[in-house]
């Protein structure tokens, strides 16, 4: 719903999407809303999250694309768009007969036609751990996992068909949000831990720079 605030008795424009809206992003030009659907099937379930874009117009929105990507996003910091590209990031939980699996995944979403296609992803981050948080900035990501070390990953984002990781850094603890305070330096803010066997106790607020 679209409100004009120097006509509040203007009549309402507004844009319907059928879906179970979670995680909201907008940047300057558009608005995604997302999905998170569960499946449970054959002793088995996964996790997809369903994204569709609307596109600011001079009154309201307009309906413009949708597509699926695995897992789920954290925040509407795990959603970023530059150049006409989405980047979403997502936690990927599967649980079946054999076992269950955890990982974390990047994907870079493209419009073609009415579909939003993944055209670049870096899938498998961090194996056994959540996203913790992330950032997208420009043509750089930055993501955050932890089980009991928080390892912080650099994204190379400057070609959407082919996202790379380019750096990596274990500290202890964990970060909730990650602030970008010049073009090589970041602010993290989260918590301190103490590792003990294959669990991290949760200490004080953790600042780092």
């Amino acid at each position: 719903v679209t409100l004009d605030i120097d006509n509040p008795d203007a009549p309402f424009d507004t844009t319907a999407v059928t879906a179970n809206v979670g995680v909201i992003y907008a940047s300057t030009q558009a608005l995604y809303l997302t999905d998170t659907q569960y499946s449970y099937a054959d002793f088995s379930s996964r996790t997809d999250t369903v994204v569709h874009k609307l596109k600011f117009n001079d009154t309201g929105t307009d309906y413009v694309a949708s597509g699926a990507v695995p897992g789920r996003p954290l925040s509407q910091y795990s959603l970023g768009e530059y150049q006409d590209h989405l980047r979403i990031a997502t936690t990927n939980e599967q649980y079946n007969m054999r076992g269950d699996s955890l990982s974390s995944g990047v994907y870079v979403l493209g419009i073609n036609g009415a579909t939003l296609d993944v055209v670049g992803k870096v899938e498998n981050i961090a194996p056994g751990e959540k996203i913790y948080s992330a950032r997208f900035l420009d043509n750089r990501g930055f993501l955050v996992t932890f089980r009991r070390i928080d390892p912080l990953f650099v994204m190379d984002l400057s070609e959407p068909t082919n996202p790379r990781i380019v750096g990596e850094l274990k500290v202890p603890g964990y970060s909730d949000h990650i602030q970008l305070l010049d073009d090589n330096h970041l602010l993290t803010i989260g918590r301190d831990t103490v590792e003990s066997g294959n669990f991290a106790w949760v200490q004080g607020v953790l600042l780092t720079i």
